[in-house]
């Protein structure tokens, strides 16, 4: 069983993590809405779109990634 010293300090890591990652949240949603940093400027009208998808094709979820990639073709199609 752990001591209580290490059980404590692994709640204070977990807790200063968590800390800094809804920081970094609300620092990024500060900076990208008002400004529209990542989104452009000018609304583009058009009746296409594009669609993409990070893949494993290779390794052991070759498969999963191989069938979600010949569905999303099919759904062009």
């Amino acid at each position: 069983m752990p001591e209580i010293g290490q059980e404590i300090d692994v709640i204070r890591e977990r807790f200063i993590s968590t800390l800094l990652l809804v920081v970094m949240h609300l620092i990024c949603a500060a900076i990208v809405e008002p400004t529209g940093l990542f989104c452009s400027a000018v609304a583009q009208e058009s009746s296409t779109f594009n669609v993409g998808a990070i893949l494993r094709l290779s390794g052991p979820l070759a498969d999963f990634g191989t069938a979600v990639r010949n569905g999303m073709e099919l759904a062009v199609k």
